[in-house]
């Protein structure tokens, strides 16, 4: 008998410089869970903590979901400090 299929996923971390008005991190969040919807992807995390995992609602998420995910976080977060984990068991990442 074979294990359980790992729920591949990744995680989004960014730095907000200090005095990041809390408007800016809301507006973020909402472009973020719009993006993920349209994307057929599934988001958590945030809020105190600028952490969010991403993963496929359909499937294992890939490293081309990877790529476009970081591709938005590019346009997104220019002026900002922030970094995409590679396609991972999301169970290891947490």
């Amino acid at each position: 008998m074979s294990g359980a299929c790992p729920s591949l996923g990744i995680i989004l971390s960014i730095e907000w410089p200090p005095g990041t008005p809390d408007a800016s991190r809301q507006q973020f969040e909402v472009a973020l869970w719009r993006f993920s919807g349209e994307s057929g992807l599934v988001c958590s995390g945030g809020g105190d903590i600028p952490r969010y995992v991403l993963m496929s609602e359909s499937a294992q998420l890939t490293d081309q979901d990877r790529d476009t995910i970081a591709s938005w976080a590019r346009a997104q977060l220019a002026e900002r400090t922030w970094r995409v984990s590679a396609v991972a068991d999301l169970d290891e990442l947490r």
